[in-house]
């Protein structure tokens, strides 16, 4: 509201967060002019499961209810659950659906080269890879 960002409280934000959160918006608002961002954005906004973006080195923190981390499970433990078709139960978390909610800590300033096809090295764009962790 006028130029000013709020929580879900109503709150204003944290002092220093602007900047931060202007960036996530530019990052979101451009995701939004693809096809593909925008297919993954409404999948998230339907979605049961709670996701943060928040300041941070760019990664996915998985969570459980209660937003306690989640770990997940070792390679063997998901082969065996397939195998056997017997869901165990991790940590109080019950594995019958897929997706988890979550941070995502998302960094807009950093800088994020990468080597395409043709050998030569560009940087990845904010939005990129905020686009590469709401995947995870």
């Amino acid at each position: 509201r006028e130029g000013k960002w709020y929580d879900e409280s109503g709150a204003p934000s944290e002092p220093g967060r602007e900047d931060f959160l202007r960036q996530t918006a530019r990052a979101l608002a451009r995701m939004e002019e693809l096809a593909y961002g925008r297919t993954l954005l409404r999948q998230l906004e339907r979605s049961a499961e709670i996701l943060w973006i928040e300041p941070g080195r760019n990664s996915f923190a998985a969570t459980i209810p209660g937003r306690k981390n989640y770990t997940g499970m070792r390679r063997a433990q998901a082969i065996q659950t397939f195998v056997t078709k017997r869901y165990p139960d991790y940590a109080d978390y019950p594995l019958d659906a897929i997706g988890s909610g979550g941070s995502i800590f998302f960094d807009p300033h950093g800088e994020y080269p990468s080597v395409e096809e043709d050998g030569v090295v560009r940087p990845t764009p904010a939005f990129v890879v905020l686009a590469h962790e709401m995947y995870h």
